[in-house]
């Protein structure tokens, strides 16, 4: 809520029209829009750093949204990890397939590492980026989403999916 008009945007010219509104980012202006309009999420990030992957409404219960990727990639993920071989494997390919996701790209969480490891920012809990250990540098990324203790022997894998709808 804000506490006088003149904080607040002002509406688009010939608006509300819609039941639904959004914030047309070039004027400033809200605008209407029908309320089946798909809309990508635009945020101005003032502070820095922000973690890339958070908790979020626009993901199922148990996924995280992970909001790096380039516009259009699916933003739910969701991290597996387990034994390598021997009973208890999981098959990341079927275990996404159930979940109506499909396996996440790794190379996208290992760039997302190196580039803040490069920032040197403490906080992260980032190991050494020379490091062969996969599970710790994605365990880097996830942060506070992931405090179960695995091990570089376990295998890793992250299932994504697409957001949910949070309005109809």
């Amino acid at each position: 809520a804000w506490n006088n008009s003149e904080q607040a945007p002002q509406w688009e010219v010939d608006e509300p029209i819609h039941e639904c509104v959004a914030l047309n980012i070039s004027s400033g202006h809200l605008v209407t829009q029908k309320c089946d309009t798909e809309l990508e999420y635009v945020c101005q990030n003032f502070g820095f750093p922000v973690y890339p992957i958070s908790k979020s409404l626009a993901c199922p219960k148990e996924w995280l949204l992970f909001y790096q990727l380039p516009v259009g990639n699916l933003h739910c993920i969701k991290l597996f990890a387990g034994p390598a071989n021997g009973p208890g494997v999981l098959n990341e390919t079927s275990t996404c397939l159930e979940l109506g996701s499909r396996v996440a790209n790794l190379q996208d969480f290992q760039d997302l590492y190196f580039n803040m490891s490069q920032l040197n920012i403490s906080g992260y809990g980032l190991i050494d980026p020379g490091s062969d250990c996969e599970t710790t540098r994605i365990e880097s990324v996830f942060g506070d989403n992931m405090k179960e203790n695995h091990t570089c022997l376990d295998k890793i894998f992250i299932c994504e999916r697409n957001r949910r709808r949070i309005c109809k």
